[in-house]
């Protein structure tokens, strides 16, 4: 994380500007690796429609892949804000 701030620190000097950084981080902590492991992968999954429910079994390919295609747009979304207004927030 550092080395990418200080690049972009870098290249935002190279044409006389400065930025400021905004990062969220959510942290998932269980007992487990595996427990933790199985958290992120229904929160990525519950962006694809996986729901959770108590009788429903784990997330399928389909909301997995859904889940991480739909994370990939906000990411693109926020580039794309940041490229607009100048901004990297």
């Amino acid at each position: 994380m550092a080395e990418k701030i200080a690049d972009v620190r870098a290249r935002a000097a190279k044409h006389g500007r400065t930025v400021k950084f905004g990062i969220r981080l959510h942290v998932i902590v269980r007992e487990t690796n595996e427990e933790a492991w199985a958290a992120a992968e229904r929160l990525i999954a519950s962006l694809g429609g996986y729901l959770g429910r108590k009788h429903d079994g784990p997330p399928g390919p389909k909301a997995m892949w859904t889940g991480l295609q739909r994370l990939r747009e906000f990411v693109i979304a926020f580039e794309a804000r940041d490229a607009l207004t100048g901004t990297c927030v």
